[in-house]
């Protein structure tokens, strides 16, 4: 009996082949986030993807992704070969128009989404909804990549920082230290602490969260298991930043843990050793006692890369040279410059100066910050104004000077009330609040209103989407005004003065307000 011929290599060393044009033609259309993975960061730079509320590394979603695609390769291969044509549409629709879209507005940020799209239109072009529900895990991961947009993005820092330094206060005090909590500023003995956005700890939630699902792919935790160490990843992350804060707050010498000039890579890379163990504890608790760890796929031959794919990577990379991106439009050099008149109506200035921990350092000529006294019978009545307004110069972000922060008259204050009032004077809608010091009876009453804002929903939309580098771009920056009288006490009548105050600092300056 004569032996079977062998397997023919040709078929597999054209897979090969087709598979390996196919991941050439891909790193050619998005070179832009792929030279953004390669980037070997700075000291600094690892350290601000440890603490500082931005995006997750690309080369981190994308490795992760990558690896979670390999262990799934097996099961992918067995599913059987069919297309879901509407579903390939639709994805591939999207991803195209955020690749048309990111190469237009120069934003490497939206090839992330475009990438996830398109990989989910491949694999529901070559193994139907099954393919596109196989990779649809590596494509949320790849998700996790974009930044969240900076106007909800400030909102949920600021969150954090209060309900931060509410946790750490409660924690110090359960186990017998002497604290007290001024809004944001923790002051323990002779030395105080103040929550900045750095302390939030948002970026150890969603670095925790990655984590979780990497934890459940290694694991194979069933769906439902999977998206509960995933809930517990943001609890588990927020908990530790507590103990952080509290630990660094009782401390001491804070200075030494939480300066400017020190280096915090060491406490990050604990406060990430520490929630990587616990989730992978807890991901073993969650897979079951004794079944031990998941078998590892067998490996098996690179399916087939449909000629459709090659050929829209190819159709991407070219667009990657051939599209033109909107052209820059032209920004004066400085800007000019906030200004107030010294005296007007009884009125009288002087400068007062920037909190850096609280609003940031601002760029020259993008904040104005005054203290304004007016003398009559009834003594000296003050009013505080800040003026800022939004830029894009240097590449800083400036968006948290438009977030609700400014309703908070600065850091040590908790707000006590907040409400919609009518500026009749300027014809404009305002914020109306009053705070509180846990330390003294004085409460501040303020008026903050922003010009050219659209709300935090369609602003946030407007950031994800990087309309400002495109033909939708604001004529004129959006700024914001902040003016704020305080009362000795808390008394319907004091309040009320305070409130009077403001108005008549509107009225007084109206032409200017209203020039903003």
């Amino acid at each position: 009996m004569n032996a079977p011929p062998p397997p023919d290599p040709a078929p597999s060393a054209r897979r090969l082949a087709t598979l390996g044009l196919a991941l050439a033609l891909g790193a050619i259309a998005y070179r832009p986030l792929l030279a953004s993975a390669l980037q070997r960061p700075t000291a600094h730079e690892f350290e601000t993807w440890l603490f500082r509320p931005s995006q997750l590394p690309a080369v981190l979603v994308l490795g992760s992704a990558g690896w979670m695609i390999w262990r799934r390769r097996a099961r992918i291969a067995a599913l059987p070969a069919r297309r879901h044509r509407i579903a390939t549409a639709l994805l591939g629709g999207a991803g195209a128009a955020l690749y048309v879209w990111a190469l237009l507005t120069r934003s490497v940020d939206l090839l992330l989404p475009s990438l996830a799209a398109n990989g989910l239109a491949f694999a529901a072009a070559a193994r139907g909804r099954a393919g596109a529900r196989a990779l649809l895990l590596p494509a949320l991961v790849v998700a996790l990549g974009i930044p969240i947009p900076a106007p909800l993005r400030n909102e949920i820092v600021w969150g954090l920082q209060r309900a931060t330094a509410t946790a750490a206060a409660g924690a110090l005090g359960w186990i017998g230290r002497d604290v007290v909590r001024e809004g944001v500023i923790l002051r323990v003995g002779e030395h105080s602490f103040h929550v900045i956005d750095g302390c939030s700890g948002l970026q150890g939630i969603a670095t925790l969260t990655l984590v979780a699902l990497a934890v459940g792919e290694l694991l194979a935790l069933p769906g439902p298991r999977r998206a509960l160490l995933a809930a517990l990843a943001p609890a588990l992350g927020y908990a530790l930043n507590v103990v952080r804060i509290a630990y660094i707050a009782a401390s001491s010498d804070p200075e030494r843990y939480a300066g400017i000039s020190g280096d915090h890579t060491p406490q990050g890379l604990a406060l990430l050793a520490a929630g990587t163990a616990a989730l992978y504890f807890a991901g073993r608790a969650l897979h079951g006692a004794g079944e031990g760890p998941p078998a590892s796929p067998r490996p098996s031959a690179p399916g087939a890369v449909s000629p459709v794919a090659v050929a829209w990577l190819g159709l991407l990379a070219v667009l990657s040279f051939a599209l033109p991106p909107f052209r820059s439009r032209s920004e004066p050099v400085a800007p000019p410059p906030l200004a107030l008149p010294e005296q007007r109506a009884g009125w009288t200035s002087a400068p007062l100066a920037v909190d850096p921990y609280f609003l940031g350092t601002p760029l020259p000529g993008q904040m104005l910050q005054l203290h304004y006294v007016f003398a009559d019978d009834e003594g000296a009545n003050v009013v505080e104004i800040l003026i800022a307004r939004e830029t894009a110069r240097g590449g800083v972000d400036t968006s948290h000077l438009l977030s609700s922060k400014l309703d908070w008259p600065g850091p040590e204050w908790d707000l006590e009330s907040r409400q919609p009032a009518r500026l009749w004077d300027l014809a404009r809608d305002a914020t109306l609040s009053i705070a509180s010091r846990p330390t003294g009876p004085e409460r501040a009453v303020t008026y903050t209103w922003r010009l050219r804002d659209a709300g935090l929903p369609r602003e946030s939309l407007r950031s994800l989407l990087a309309l400002d580098a495109s033909p939708l771009a604001r004529e004129r920056p959006r700024a914001v005004v902040r003016l704020v009288s305080y009362a000795p006490f808390d008394q319907p009548l004091a309040l009320a003065r305070a409130k009077r105050r403001l108005d008549r600092f509107i009225a007084s300056f109206r032409a200017e307000l209203s020039a903003l």
